[in-house]
């Protein structure tokens, strides 16, 4: 059965040519994905420091960067990592400081 949770934007958006991240996993477990809305994703630099932090979290299978359109697709085991902790990932930058704006288009696990 598949759930979908939408939020502050329309919902899809094509698939970009973006950058990709991917970590080999073991089965996917109890797979999910995000759509998460950046700001400023056309930066390098915040691309970059953004696709590193999700990259980073526990859970989290691959991250796709879509810069021009300013999303971010995650693909993650949604019972090891919430979906607020990838909007916490990326809107704070691991020393308790502000980091990016980031907000949830839509969610499906």
């Amino acid at each position: 059965m598949e759930r979908t949770a939408s939020r502050g934007g329309t919902g899809t958006a094509p698939a970009g040519t973006g950058s990709a991240s991917e970590k080999a996993a073991p089965g996917f477990g109890h797979a999910a994905a995000a759509l998460l809305r950046v700001p400023g994703l056309a930066s390098p630099e915040v691309a970059a420091r953004v696709q590193q932090r999700l990259s980073a979290l526990a859970g989290v299978f691959a991250v796709r960067l879509e810069p021009e359109e300013g999303l971010v697709r995650v693909t993650f085991d949604s019972e090891r990592t919430p979906v607020q902790e990838l909007l916490d990932v990326v809107m704070e930058d691991g020393q308790g400081r502000q980091g990016y704006r980031a907000t949830l288009v839509e969610a499906t696990w």
